[in-house]
């Protein structure tokens, strides 16, 4: 199936015990595409991914990541990377040996794991820290840390869940607007849980509100202008229009 979306979602339900959290939740993410989820506490943005990422089994639905249903973690992994909200970094690895333990979990050997970690560290801004500890790092130093870790898994998917939200108001900032260019950089899908409507309006292709739990699609937003890394600091009509409306969505104006 060439022409199919990275991730197609069809009628998932989920629940836990008798508390349905997901119910006829369907959509779709094109690939290449930026979309961000958006919703209240609780109402199941994390057990989504939990699904995408074969970390849990819907009750019933379907998801399909490239054209190929997804029944297990190994079948998931195929195909994306999931980030959580939590850094996870190991206080007794330097940068360069926390950024490759997906590649070793994987069977890649220490040296070639390496190899291609320091390729890329350029990329993400962290030249010259590969033998620094995660105690000597920045908050934004260390998202860029578990960030590495994810791409290095060479999927073309990415799952991030809340991955700024520890951080301070500017260097959260920094931080979305270098997650745009290198979403521009690299072609990659990426699929983003925020709580931060502002967040999700300057990064987004498009930003999907979902509905308090039990969660379905309340309301997609299209963002018709200039692309993150340009647009997060800019005051477009269409990105503030967005961000109102979505904002009075959530608070129920």
């Amino acid at each position: 199936m060439t022409n199919a979306p990275a991730i197609s979602i069809q009628h998932l339900n989920k629940s836990f015990g008798r508390v349905p959290v997901i119910s006829d939740l369907s959509l779709d993410v094109a690939s290449g595409e930026f979309v961000s989820l958006i919703g209240p506490s609780g109402c199941g943005k994390s057990t989504l991914f939990n699904i995408l990422a074969g970390l849990d089994s819907a009750d019933a639905g379907t998801v399909f990541l490239h054209g190929e249903s997804i029944n297990s973690p190994r079948e998931a992994a195929e195909h994306c990377a999931y980030m959580p909200q939590d850094d996870v970094l190991f206080a007794w690895r330097n940068v360069l040996d926390n950024a490759i333990i997906g590649l070793q979990i994987q069977g890649v050997s220490k040296a070639e794991a390496r190899a291609k970690a320091l390729e890329l560290l350029p990329v993400f801004g962290l030249s010259g820290t590969e033998n620094e500890r995660p105690e000597h790092l920045s908050g934004g130093m260390r998202q860029r840390v578990s960030l590495l870790r994810t791409v290095l898994l060479g999927k073309r998917i990415l799952l991030l869940d809340e991955p700024f939200a520890a951080l301070d108001s500017l260097t959260r900032t920094d931080m979305q607007e270098w997650l745009g260019t290198l979403w521009s950089q690299l072609g990659l899908t990426i699929v983003l849980i925020t709580h931060d409507i502002r967040e999700a309006v300057r990064l987004s292709d498009r930003v999907i509100a979902l509905a308090p739990r039990p969660t379905a699609v309340k309301r997609e937003v299209a963002l018709d202008a200039p692309h993150a890394g340009i647009r997060t600091r800019s005051r477009h009509p269409t990105v503030l229009d967005a961000e109102a409306a979505l904002t009075d969505l959530l608070h129920g104006v």
